[in-house]
């Protein structure tokens, strides 16, 4: 019987390379696995269940590819995805673009090269231009891509409701002048909550105006959005861009950082003047391991789109009143103040 050694001089491979084939771990490119393969074949030796389905092409590797790790959102996409495919031997790696198509295809390149069983990807393309073929399977999120390949999935939220009614919630409050501090209308995510927004506010005696900039000039354009003294809320689809300007009015001594209006991920608790709608990206992570699996045990699941419902406003509660109470028993032959005491009582108003 030929032993890992035997194979890993065969192949011109070390020991460990050849351990990680054999036993499913870490991360072996195609080339060294069909090395691997060829060698134990060449030695007669008994390929298991995983050497099988390396020979065919199948690597327990995802490659997360998304635009910064200072997105809360995709940070907790990518660790509850990892967490979730790793309980079945998979190994997911993450990678960084900046929303640069240049970066996005060298990103692209590496995970490739890895010969990865799914990619997912937050995409800073709007049209796929042979970017992104039919060999390999992505799953791109939030933002649609002209153009993707016919068996790729496409996973978000609706950010059309979303923009709608943080719209309403805005009405709602009393605010009369709205900013919206946002990012590349291009991307469907942007576009769409911007359309729910307007759509909310468009019968309503509100005005609206929209300061855009990319990553690189967010907290330029969060300096000039604070310098509009009429503005009473701020609305963005980006909760990093609450820092920017949480930055910003630190520079501004007789400022007070209006009403902000947020989306953010899960499990984030709420701040003075910061209104969070949570969409739980978490829970996205876990369905996209869901679907990777389900996909490789019946070869092809016949679906390319599925959006997951929102939280919402999960912490926004009523004020809190406190009502003390006296509580007093009597009996047949006189009126006295019970030992009880006193109890509190909580009123929602």
């Amino acid at each position: 019987m030929p032993t890992i050694k035997d194979i890993a001089k065969l192949a011109g491979v070390s020991h460990g390379t050849v351990s990680n084939v054999m036993n499913k771990k870490g991360i072996v490119s195609i080339k060294k696995i069909k090395q691997v393969e060829d060698a134990a074949r060449a030695l007669g030796y008994q390929r298991s269940a995983q050497a099988s389905q390396l020979r065919q092409g199948h690597n327990r590797f995802v490659g997360v590819i998304i635009p910064d790790l200072k997105e809360t959102v995709y940070v907790d996409l990518f660790t509850s995805l990892d967490h979730y495919l790793r309980k079945f031997d998979y190994d997911v790696s993450v990678y960084f673009t900046r929303n640069m198509p240049h970066a996005e295809e060298t990103a692209l390149e590496q995970v490739r090269s890895l010969n990865p069983d799914h990619v997912v990807v937050v995409s800073s393309l709007i049209k796929n231009d042979g970017v992104y073929d039919e060999k390999n399977r992505f799953i791109f999120v939030d933002r649609f891509v002209a153009k993707m390949p016919k068996n790729a999935l496409f996973v978000s939220f609706d950010f059309e409701k979303a923009g709608f009614e943080i719209g309403e919630k805005v009405i709602a409050d009393g605010h009369k002048n709205i900013a919206l501090f946002c990012g590349i209308q291009e991307f469907s995510d942007e576009k769409r909550f911007q359309i729910g927004l307007e759509k909310a506010l468009e019968k309503s005696p509100c005005t609206l105006q929209a300061f855009r900039g990319d990553y690189t000039l967010a907290f330029s354009v969060a300096f000039d959005l604070l310098s509009m003294n009429a503005l009473d809320a701020i609305v963005t689809p980006n909760a990093e861009r609450v820092e920017h300007l949480q930055s910003a009015i630190g520079f501004m001594p007789n400022r007070v950082l209006p009403a902000v209006y947020s989306i953010t991920s899960t499990d984030i608790l709420p701040v003075d003047n910061i209104i969070n709608y949570e969409l739980n990206y978490k829970m996205l992570g876990r369905k996209i391991g869901q679907y990777i699996l389900k996909s490789n045990e019946k070869g092809r699941v016949e679906k390319n789109y599925f959006q997951l419902p929102h939280d919402g406003f999960r912490f926004r509660f009523p004020r809190i009143q406190v009502v003390i109470v006296t509580l007093f028993a009597a009996n047949r032959h006189q009126r006295r103040v019970d030992r009880i005491g006193l109890r509190r009582i909580v009123s929602y108003c």
